[in-house]
């Protein structure tokens, strides 16, 4: 039910839930699965990066971290990375999230299923158009390629592909310096 409401936008609501599960999970050391654990840390972790709170979505990251160390499960290190290159993203650290990107990629080459590739070579050209955040930030050109158009097509992520379109294409200032 709290995955419904992250995907349903109650990010309020979902991160009420899993902060009271997280802090059970912590103070109170109960024993779950280790599968389970996880899956509701990284939850909470894109509920926070979702809502803006960084800071506590790093505690969570430092915690699954210590999951990836614990469990040498290749979709934790993957996840950790991923959600890891959001904040640093989201906080302006291009530098430091296309390392960190860079190091999912290659745990994702590791990985059954393309859509693991898929989603790090997503978040990696997100990088470099700022996170979709300003539609005037470009100051140079990024190519993007035909096939990771069509791959963008293929899984569906029609919001990130409106996005390439409405900031991948005619960013040149002398064209908006009238709007601004």
């Amino acid at each position: 039910k709290i995955k419904l409401m992250y995907c349903t936008v109650e990010l309020e609501t979902a991160e009420y839930y899993l902060q009271n599960i997280y802090k059970k999970i912590s103070n109170e050391k109960i024993n779950i699965d280790a599968d389970c654990k996880y899956e509701l840390l990284r939850l909470y972790a894109e509920v926070l990066i979702n809502l803006g709170d960084f800071a506590t979505a790093l505690i969570i990251l430092d915690a699954l971290k210590k999951m990836c160390g614990l469990y040498s499960k290749l979709e934790y290190k993957y996840y950790y990375y991923l959600l890891y290159t959001y904040i640093e993203m989201y906080c302006r650290k291009s530098e430091s999230a296309k390392g960190l990107i860079s190091e999912c990629k290659k745990i994702a080459e590791q990985m059954d299923g393309d859509k693991y590739l898929f989603r790090a070579e997503l978040l990696e050209c997100m990088i470099d158009m700022a996170g979709w955040h300003n539609i005037f930030f470009i100051d140079r050109d990024i190519d993007v390629a035909d096939e990771f158009i069509e791959k963008i097509k293929e899984y569906k992520y029609y919001n990130h592909l409106a996005s390439l379109y409405i900031y991948g294409f005619e960013n040149d200032f002398e064209l908006y310096k009238d709007a601004a």
